[in-house]
C-alpha cells in the first residue's frame, strides 16, 4: 500500500508541476516552469546550465497574478484588484465594465478609450492624437481620418 501511494504522489507530481524548454542558439535555454495550469516563473540558463535570472509570479485564490517579480533584483510589479498596475517604473491604470473589458487605460498621462460590441468584440480604440476602428473580424477598418 505505501508503495501505491508513493507512486500516486510521483504521477500527480510529474502532471501537474510541468517544465517547458526553449534551447538558445547560444546553447542556452530559458526554462517556463508551471504548477498545473499556472506560470510560476521563467529560468533563463548559461549553456552550463547555471540560473542566470528568474522572473517569477505571484497569484491570487481566484489565479490572478497579483505581482511580477523581475529580473536581477529590478523590483516588483503589483496588480491590484481596483485596475492599478504599479512598478518602480510607471503605472498604469485600467477601467473595466461588467464583462471585463478595458474601457479605459491610462499611463503616462496618455487616456485610451476602447468600445466593444455585443460580442465583447473590440470595434474602437480613441487616445487624444488619434482613433481606430475594426471590422468583425478584429482588422482595424479606420485609422484617424483614413479608411
Amino acid at each position: 500500500m505505501k508503495y501505491t501511494i508513493g507512486l500516486l504522489i510521483l504521477l500527480q507530481s510529474m502532471v501537474c508541476a510541468r517544465e517547458h524548454i526553449l534551447s538558445l542558439g547560444d546553447l542556452g535555454s530559458v526554462h517556463y516552469i508551471y504548477d498545473d495550469q499556472i506560470l510560476l516563473h521563467i529560468d533563463r540558463r548559461s549553456p552550463s546550465k547555471e540560473l542566470m535570472y528568474r522572473h517569477s509570479y505571484t497569484y491570487n485564490a481566484d489565479g490572478l497574478v497579483i505581482i511580477e517579480s523581475l529580473i536581477g533584483d529590478l523590483g516588483e510589479i503589483v496588480y491590484s484588484e481596483s485596475g492599478i498596475i504599479e512598478s518602480p517604473y510607471h503605472k498604469e491604470i485600467c477601467e473595466r465594465d461588467e464583462k471585463q473589458n478595458i474601457t479605459r487605460h491610462i499611463q503616462d498621462n496618455i487616456i485610451r478609450e476602447y468600445g466593444y460590441n455585443d460580442l465583447n468584440e473590440l470595434i474602437t480604440e480613441a487616445e487624444p492624437e488619434e482613433s481606430c476602428e475594426y471590422n468583425c473580424a478584429g482588422n482595424v477598418i479606420r485609422v484617424g481620418d483614413v479608411y
